[in-house]
Formats: C-alpha cells, sequence, structure tokens
C-alpha cells in the first residue's frame, strides 16, 4: 500500500496530461487572465506531486544503498568471524592433544574451550544477521563487545514470520549455559588445588565469581526471553517491555557492581595483612579502585530507584 503522501504513478501521469493539455489549448476570448492563473495553478500541482515522488525515489534508492552498506559490512564479519573460529578450533585441538602428553595444565584447555565457544557464538550471530538481511529486515552491528549483552529491541516486530530477536537471545543463552558449565569445572579443580595447598585462596575465589557472573547473566537471558514472549503475545505494551528490559540490565549492572566490590574489599583485606606482615606496598591504587567501585554502585542504585519511579 503506497502511503499517504506518496503520489501513484496514475496520478502523476494524469496530471502530466492534463496540465500539458490545458498549456497546449488556445485560451478563450476574454478569459485570458483567469486561464493564466489556472495553467499556474496546474503547474504547482504538477512540480509538487513531481517533487513528492523524486523524494520518494530518493528515499528508496537511499535505502538499497543502505541495504548494499549492510550486506558488504555483514560479508566481511562473516568472513572474519569464520577465520577466527576455525584458528581458535584449530588451537583448542592442539592445546587437548598436548594436554594428553603432559604438556599443559587441563586450566589451558579450558580456556582455549572458553575463547573458541565466544568464537562460535560471534560467528552464529553474523550469520543469522545476514538471515535477517536476506528476509528484508534491517540489522545493525551488535556483536562488538564480545561478552557483552547485545543491543536488542525487544518490541521489533517479526520479520517474514520469524523472530529474529529471540533467535539472538537463543543464542546468548546456549553461549552462557556452556560457558557457565565450564566455569563450574574449573571452580572445582581450583578448589581441589586449594585444599592441597596447591594454589592460594584467590584462585578459587576468582573461579566462583566467574561462576556466579554467568549464572547473573543467565538468568536475565531467561527475563530477555520471558519479557520478549510477553510483548509478542500482546501481553504487556512497548512502554511496559522497554521500561522492564531498561530496569533488567540496570539491576544486572548493578548486581555484577556489587559482586565487584565484595572482590575488592576481600583483595584490600589480604593486601593489608601483607603489608601489616613487612612483604608487600601499601596498597594504594587498590584502596582506589574500592572507591571508585562504591561510587559506581551507589550511582546505579539511584538510576535504579528513578527507574522504578517512572
Amino acid at each position: 500500500m503506497n502511503d499517504v503522501h506518496e503520489p501513484t504513478p496514475e496520478f502523476l501521469a494524469h496530471m502530466e496530461r492534463e496540465t500539458l493539455y490545458a498549456l497546449r489549448r488556445p485560451a478563450p476570448q476574454g478569459r485570458g487572465p483567469l486561464l493564466q492563473h489556472l495553467r499556474t495553478a496546474a503547474l504547482v500541482v504538477l512540480a509538487l506531486g513531481v517533487g513528492a515522488g523524486c523524494v520518494v525515489v530518493a528515499e528508496r534508492v537511499q535505502d538499497s544503498r543502505r541495504v548494499e552498506r549492510e550486506l558488504a559490512r555483514n560479508g566481511v564479519q562473516v568472513e572474519l568471524a569464520e577465520r577466527r573460529f576455525e584458528a581458535l578450533k584449530a588451537r583448542t585441538e592442539t592445546a587437548r592433544l598436548r594436554h594428553a602428553e603432559g604438556v599443559v595444565s587441563m586450566s589451558e584447555i579450558t580456556e582455549a574451550e572458553r575463547r573458541l565457544l565466544g568464537a562460535e557464538r560471534a560467528l552464529r550471530h553474523v550469520r543469522l544477521e545476514r538471515e535477517e538481511l536476506d528476509a528484508g529486515g534491517s540489522t545493525f552491528p551488535r556483536t562488538t563487545v564480545p561478552d557483552g549483552e547485545l543491543e536488542l529491541d525487544l518490541t521489533a516486530p517479526p520479520v517474514a514470520g520469524r523472530d529474529f530477536v529471540s533467535e539472538h537471545l537463543r543464542i546468548d543463552h546456549e553461549a552462557c549455559a556452556a560457558d557457565l558449565e565450564h566455569a563450574r569445572a574449573e571452580l572445582e579443580r581450583a578448589t581441589v588445588l586449594h585444599d592441597a595447598g596447591r594454589v592460594p585462596e584467590s584462585v578459587p575465589g576468582d573461579a566462583r565469581a566467574a561462576v556466579e557472573t554467568l549464572e547473573r547473566r543467565l538468568a536475565s537471558l531467561d527475563q530477555r526471553l520471558a519479557a520478549r514472549a510477553e510483548f509478542l503475545a500482546g501481553k504487556t505494551s512497548r512502554e511496559q517491555c522497554e521500561l522492564a528490559d531498561l530496569q533488567r540490565s540496570t539491576e544486572a549492572r548493578r548486581a555484577d557492581a556489587k559482586a565487584l566490590v565484595r572482590r575488592l574489599r576481600d583483595d584490600l583485606a589480604r593486601a593489608e595483612q601483607l603489608h601489616s606482615a613487612g612483604v608487600a606496598p601499601a596498597p594504594d591504587e587498590l584502596r582506589l579502585d574500592l572507591d571508585q567501585a562504591e561510587c559506581e554502585l551507589e550511582l546505579m542504585a539511584l538510576e535504579l530507584e528513578a527507574l522504578r519511579q517512572r
């Protein structure tokens, strides 16, 4: 259906015929000024119609060029993501072989597998973006931050009958669940090594923090998938869905900030003990890091309170 401001081809052709006829028709005696005004008005109407048509054509050309740029950008991203995935896949296989030979530790395999999962996640996203473009959708770069949250509009309509928003979310959900499984295995190994006196307390502490972060991220993805489903089912309005997603994002960042503050406090306590024993310098930089983290946590609390009052 044409836009209400877009002249149809039939209208433009009709106006052109009528105007040319009026301009070529001899003027009746005694009505020259009136006919001249009518001719002028017809020319104005034709110019407006043709001008509107030119604007529409220009917009369509611009959209076509934008799609071409998006396809070109996506093509480069897919190629790079495929090369990165294959390289990390080969590196992971090498790490496994070297571990079997007793050359590298299990932690190195875990790290290689974690990076491989991240590369696979990025590859799946850019391939899905290509499918969305081919289906007539409009995408934008979403995978610039490897471990970051995707900038998805939970109120975007389906494209060609497909819910690409939920498909992107499910890719992240599967990747996060796999990361969490690896992180829990690493926590078990770190705990065993610590109990045996082979690693300091900070090693299982870092592993536990990684598990907790991934658990929060997985829960956040569950919330986004549920919010998307409710919106598509008509249970929430656009404004309600957008506000709920903004609150969820802020709460997730606040939870991460709380975890960082707790971790920095523990690190500072250990560093102060070492400094008191004369085996380490004063942890001045660590104190500054803690002060900054606590200030950011307070700002997030204010931001969240403002969102809840909307």
